[in-house]
């Protein structure tokens, strides 16, 4: 005869597993905005400028998204477990050959295992998500996996700019890589894949695989709300974490220590923010309001931020959680695109979405990095600044696109 679980367990253990698998998401954001604080020293140590960094962090972003639709569907056919423990493995391998490489093409290759192996991290905790929350908290729990990604984030950018300031950007990402071999034995031994409400329809194998991956493509609505998360989110992966900490640095004659600083406002403002709307947008009738007002006031902070270099760093450092804050509401439409499926497409279509976002920032990484080497041929050293604020105008254009796009984007105008 079993024994019955206790109840504690049974309420806590989704929550167990849901911590552990964010962990991993945490450090796999960690390491997509790692390099924006290594910038300066690893354009002093390679001897590139700003198009050749872009170009190589731009690696990250394309295995990222190319890996997207197949990791989607991996994880829908095999589960979480094993998929989750190894990719793990994997960007910690990437961030020691990252550490210890001497050529550039070794750095690319590095970047290339890195963003691979990260393509597992958010879509397999909301694949755990689906498998072990209801649908009325899905939203609620993509704003705290966010949270737990954005204090990867945080601690990306101004503390790891002292570390690397004091022990130098090998050792402190030999020491990122040893604490993700540890998050990766982490994960095998916490998480499980299933759970006694989630019963799988007995659909597997290629048939199954190719008849998601069909419906999913078909869907003109799951393409335009994914465009526009990628068009809503390409700020925040092409400013905030690349270009940002040389911005401010350049703009306000600051350390890069305090640059990063600023830049943390972005990703707490996203971290508070993400299970805020989260929470609003599974209570509201219709969650596009909350995502065009998101949207608009992102907008406006963009502008601001670029143009009127006149504000004192507390008043910066606000504008900048308000931006961030505001752009979480992009985060609503993993939720609009996951209720279009049933649950066994439920990681395929996250992947899908995900991978549109990663795909606008594996493009607009090195844009900007092109048109600021640009604006400089027609200008000179003295303007490089005025190059660097030219370049970084096609983010604003941008977030007008996005809230355009909300516009012909349709939802359920009920939370059942």
């Amino acid at each position: 005869m079993k024994q019955a679980k206790h109840p504690l367990k049974i309420i806590f253990y989704p929550w167990a597993i849901w911590f552990v698998a964010s962990l991993f998401y945490g450090i796999e954001f960690f390491q997509r905005v790692s390099p924006s604080v290594m910038a300066e020293p690893l354009m002093q140590s390679f001897h590139m400028n700003e198009a050749t960094l872009g170009f190589i962090n731009s690696f990250y972003f394309y295995a990222y998204a190319i890996a997207q639709i197949p990791v989607g569907l991996l994880l829908d056919e095999y589960g979480a477990r094993r998929l989750l423990a190894l990719s793990c493995f994997v960007i910690s391998l990437g961030s020691l050959l990252f550490a210890t490489s001497g050529m550039l093409w070794i750095l690319a290759v590095a970047r290339i295992l890195i963003g691979f192996g990260s393509a597992f991290a958010f879509i397999g905790v909301l694949k755990l998500a689906a498998i072990w929350f209801s649908n009325s908290r899905y939203p609620l729990i993509v704003g705290l996996t966010n949270t737990l990604g954005v204090l990867g984030a945080v601690a990306g950018e101004a503390p790891f700019a002292k570390l690397v300031q004091y022990v130098g950007w090998q050792q402190s990402m030999i020491i990122v890589s040893i604490i993700g071999f540890g998050i990766s034995i982490l994960l095998y031994l916490v998480i499980r894949d299933h759970h006694k409400q989630y019963l799988p329809d007995n659909k597997s194998g290629w048939k199954h695989i190719l008849e998601s991956l069909t419906l999913i493509i078909k869907s003109r609505q799951t393409w335009l709300t994914a465009i526009y998360a990628g068009l809503m989110v390409a700020p925040i992966i092409a400013f905030a974490e690349l270009w940002a900490v040389s911005f401010f640095e350049r703009a306000y004659q600051l350390s890069s220590i305090e640059a990063a600083n600023l830049v943390t406002m972005i990703f707490i403002g996203i971290g508070v923010g993400g299970p805020v709307n989260g929470f609003l947008a599974g209570v509201v009738k219709n969650p596009k309001h909350i995502m065009f007002t998101g949207n608009f006031i992102a907008f406006v902070g963009l502008l601001i931020v670029i143009y009127y270099l006149q504000l004192n760093a507390i008043s910066l450092g606000i504008l900048l959680f308000i931006f961030g804050f505001a752009t979480s509401t992009m985060l609503i439409a993993f939720s609009i695109n996951k209720e279009r499926f049933d649950l066994s497409h439920s990681a395929t279509v996250v992947a899908f979405t995900n991978m549109m976002i990663m795909i606008m920032g594996a493009i607009y990484q090195p844009t900007i990095g092109e048109l600021h080497d640009w604006f400089m041929t027609i200008a000179t050293n003295a303007e490089n600044f005025k190059a660097f604020q030219s370049a970084l105008t096609i983010l604003p254009l941008t977030s007008v696109v996005s809230m355009l796009l909300v516009k012909f984007i349709k939802v359920k105008t009920s939370n059942t």
